[in-house]
């Protein structure tokens, strides 16, 4: 009789199975393997990968609000900082990877502000020079052009 295998893990989950023919059906290339295989669960007494990053998160965030916690009830003096309100911001020049000319800053005007009065807007026609109307369709959703 063949055998499926596959990992079972304490959330429920398990693993995609192996299918391990009997040696009657491995004997032959020709032979089918069993209509209805054995199920062989190899428990791995663990998680698996997503339920265990799931519940690692969930720690985290709880040891997180737990210290914040004694931060506001003054029992800890470490030098962290919570809120990002407290945080000063640095403004730093982006890489001249990727779009634009790598000047701009990560916050406030870009460098080439003033830049914009020769440029054409994008809901104008380029023949006239004159705003466009968005088109609304009227059909009602669901409904085909031909019905």
């Amino acid at each position: 009789m063949c055998v499926k295998e596959f990992l079972g893990y304490n959330c429920g989950h398990c693993a995609i199975p192996y299918l391990r023919q009997c040696p009657i059906s491995a004997s032959n290339p020709t032979f089918p393997p069993c209509k209805f295989p054995a199920e062989r669960p190899i428990f791995t007494n663990e998680n698996c990968h997503p339920c265990s990053r799931v519940l690692w998160n969930a720690k985290v965030l709880a040891d997180e609000e737990k210290h914040r916690q004694q931060h506001a009830n003054g029992d800890c003096d470490c030098p962290v900082i919570f809120d990002a309100a407290d945080r000063e911001r640095r403004l730093r020049p982006r890489s001249g990877k990727g779009k634009g000319n790598g000047k701009e800053l990560t916050q406030g005007e870009p460098s080439g502000a003033g830049r914009t009065e020769g440029m054409k807007s994008q809901t104008s026609s380029p023949i006239l020079n004159v705003p466009v109307e968005p088109k609304i369709s009227k059909q009602l959703p669901g409904k085909c052009h031909g019905s």
